[in-house]
């Protein structure tokens, strides 16, 4: 019993926090989450040095293995927003036009998940591949 190491709460923390797990980006990427669409709306967004601009959000839940508790799901909700499609060429806002936008909503809230075009761009892709629609549909009628 003399060999017994003992160690505070902090201690098993920071040896619990060493454990390498991949990011929720990193999960998407590979193929580890689920994706299943909920809805659609109209949303206005304030941009940062754009300004407003009305899209559509297109809702996802999204279902990855937890962060910090092995063997549980994490069940949250993706928000992908696209700015309006069309702008007169005379509407200065037509140089402004955002890009795409893809939120996560956490416990802070919502938050970009990432502003990486690329990663943005293969995060959709994974999306559209797991919620397309036309992937669902039976050759046989």
């Amino acid at each position: 019993m003399d060999n017994i190491e003992h160690k505070s709460g902090s201690e098993f923390s920071a040896a619990a926090s060493r454990v390498e797990r991949p990011s929720t980006i990193e999960t998407i990427l590979g193929g580890g989450a689920k994706i299943k669409f909920l809805s659609e709306s109209m949303e206005e967004r304030d941009i940062i040095g754009k300004g407003k601009f009305k899209g559509n959000t297109y809702s996802y839940e999204l279902e990855v293995p937890h962060l910090t508790r092995p063997g549980e799901k994490w069940v949250t909700e993706l928000a992908v927003w696209f700015p309006a499609a069309h702008y007169p060429l005379f509407d200065e806002r037509a140089e402004r036009k955002p890009e795409m936008q893809i939120d996560i909503l956490t416990g802070q809230g919502n938050m970009t998940l990432t502003k990486n075009p690329e990663t943005m761009r293969k995060i959709y892709e994974e999306i559209r591949r797991q919620t397309d629609q036309r992937l669902e549909i039976n050759p046989e009628g």
